[in-house]
């Protein structure tokens, strides 16, 4: 409300990461994240969250991202992909960090990444106007996955 961050999170994610070990801009990823799942602590912006207003879950139950490419860029891995959020498809650019070595743990193999980004609202008309005198446009992301080796 133009005063302070609010720090919220998606759960339900699903995907496919194909990890090219050898290298890994040959590598590849899709997900969809539940977004009827969105959390921020305080049920009643969650309930705004979820409305045509924003996340609209009843037309568009889930965000997708599927990966373009990934490109080495000064010392770091970006990870390049479309992004569809509200029936808008555009494309973003995801700073990749991992993947953690592989640990195994009950007979199955788990490694780990997390991506940062940034995507702007008004790209995806996601909240109305008539929020943006008291919301920002930028809106910082972060991913956190663990991959089970198949």
């Amino acid at each position: 409300m133009a005063v302070s961050h609010v720090h919220g999170s998606l759960t339900n994610v699903n995907g496919i990461v194909e990890l090219n070990d050898k290298d890994i801009t040959k590598s590849s990823v899709e997900a969809t994240i539940d977004t009827t799942t969105v959390s921020t602590g305080v049920v009643m912006r969650d309930n705004t969250l979820k409305s045509d207003n924003f996340f609209n879950v009843q037309k568009y139950p889930q965000i997708t991202f599927r990966s373009s490419s990934l490109r080495r860029n000064k010392g770091t891995v970006q990870l390049l992909g479309n992004l569809t959020l509200n029936g808008v498809t555009r494309s973003v650019t995801l700073d990749l960090y991992g993947p953690s070595p592989p640990q195994t743990m009950s007979g199955k193999t788990i490694s780990g990444f997390s991506a940062t980004g940034l995507i702007r609202r008004s790209d995806f008309t996601f909240g109305a106007s008539k929020f943006n005198t008291v919301i920002g446009d930028d809106v910082k992301f972060t991913i956190d996955v663990e991959i089970e080796k198949q």
